[in-house]
């Protein structure tokens, strides 16, 4: 599909720190380059997010821009969740699509919870879960467990967990260009086909931000125009 056909095609990267979501990031880009010739951005790069102000708020985000066959993507990655929380109340972060990184290895943590529950919250149509770290299990059982609990929480929060899509892989293999077991670069064609399928009803950048809206999580509770603590981050965030 020529540059010109290509619809834009907003998305953001959630999860708890060191699940591999700015990893997942570089590799997507490095697939897309190696396979549509849009510019690769490498790890470093997308790790040392510049500073945004978007109403009064300042918020750490990356922006990383990539061709798939069928999209031109800008893909958000922040590196702390306060980072999300106050891009998206700010109107700073607007996504068509949110990939949900999850951790073979570590199970649901908090911050993942967090994460589902501001999507959720703030309206993101379509999610899509990356099981991260998935070479390190053996029993398939174990990945039903890991599966199950995802699927459950994001049933909680609105989303149709049971028809979610789950992609296992590896985002460091896809990274260093490798596929064994088809964890790699195969796994990270497969996301890029899942946002290529998905047409939005409503364009990311013709959503207002929210006049007033509260987060509730587990481990934070901000209101918008409201001066709130963040218990995983213990500086007072304006919203």
């Amino acid at each position: 599909m020529s540059g010109a056909t290509k619809r834009t095609l907003n998305v953001c990267t959630l999860g708890d720190k060191g699940d591999g979501k700015t990893t997942l990031t570089a590799a997507l880009s490095r697939v897309c380059s190696a396979d549509f010739g849009s510019a690769k951005v490498e790890f470093n790069t997308v790790n040392n997010a510049p500073d945004e102000k978007c109403g009064g708020v300042t918020f750490k985000a990356a922006r990383v821009k990539y061709d798939s066959k069928q999209c031109h993507i800008t893909h958000i990655d922040c590196p702390r969740s306060s980072d999300y929380v106050k891009g998206f109340i700010s109107g700073g972060i607007k996504v068509d699509a949110a990939i949900l990184v999850y951790s073979a290895i570590g199970g649901m943590q908090a911050q993942t919870k967090d994460h589902i529950l501001l999507c959720g919250q703030m309206g993101v149509p379509y999610i899509i879960v990356f099981l991260n770290k998935a070479e390190m299990i053996g029993e398939a059982d174990d990945q039903e467990l890991y599966e199950l609990e995802i699927r459950e929480k994001l049933s909680a929060a609105g989303f149709p967990g049971d028809d979610v899509l789950i992609i296992k892989g590896s985002a460091f293999m896809a990274l260093e260009g490798k596929d064994d077991n088809q964890m790699g670069t195969t796994a990270v064609k497969k996301l890029l086909e899942a946002l290529d399928s998905y047409t939005p009803t409503v364009a990311a950048a013709d959503i207002p931000p929210p006049a007033a809206h509260t987060v509730r999580s587990h481990n934070l509770f901000i209101e918008q125009g409201r001066r709130r603590r963040c218990h995983s981050n213990p500086k007072l965030l304006q919203t």
